[in-house]
């Protein structure tokens, strides 16, 4: 996934710099809406969606990075177990983050300590939010955190 704040960064700084100029070899050059170049108008559209899909992801409590999954394990047909990463899902409304698995996840039926064992952020490989975990047992398994700041 891009850096999302870098892609921000870039282009705040054409949508409110001078969306008047002419982009350097720009495909999209033309008169758009408002007598914005086209390419600001494309520009403006982008920065408005990139600022949306920022704050769909939740931030890890323990090293501060956003993240989009998160990484588990299941087992394999010979009782071996593989690490995977798996998408996550978040409500900013409630602070649910979840994600769906199956009853060959790992954790599946162990203690609340030994599931956040086998969730990990990608980055710091540390269980990424307050001690609050639900799991709900039903197929496929649908695996629910809350990060602290919405209790």
């Amino acid at each position: 996934m891009p850096d999302i704040d870098k892609a921000i960064k870039g282009l705040d700084h054409h949508v409110n710099g001078n969306p008047y100029s002419r982009c350097h070899n720009c495909p999209y050059w033309g008169t758009g809406e408002g007598g914005l170049s086209q390419c600001s108008v494309l520009a403006k559209d982008a920065l408005a969606l990139l600022k949306e899909q920022r704050v769909k992801y939740p931030v890890c409590e323990k090293c501060g990075r956003k993240i989009d999954h998160i990484n588990t394990s299941v087992f394999n047909y010979d009782g071996s177990d593989s690490d995977y990463s798996v998408p996550i899902t978040y409500s900013k409304e409630n602070g649910c983050v979840s994600f769906s698995t199956s009853q060959k996840w790992t954790g599946y039926n162990l203690t609340d300590a030994e599931q956040k064992e086998r969730i990990c952020c990608p980055y710091c490989g540390k269980f990424p939010f307050d001690d609050n975990i639900e799991i709900e047992f039903y197929e496929p398994v649908e695996v629910m955190m809350w990060t602290s700041e919405e209790r």
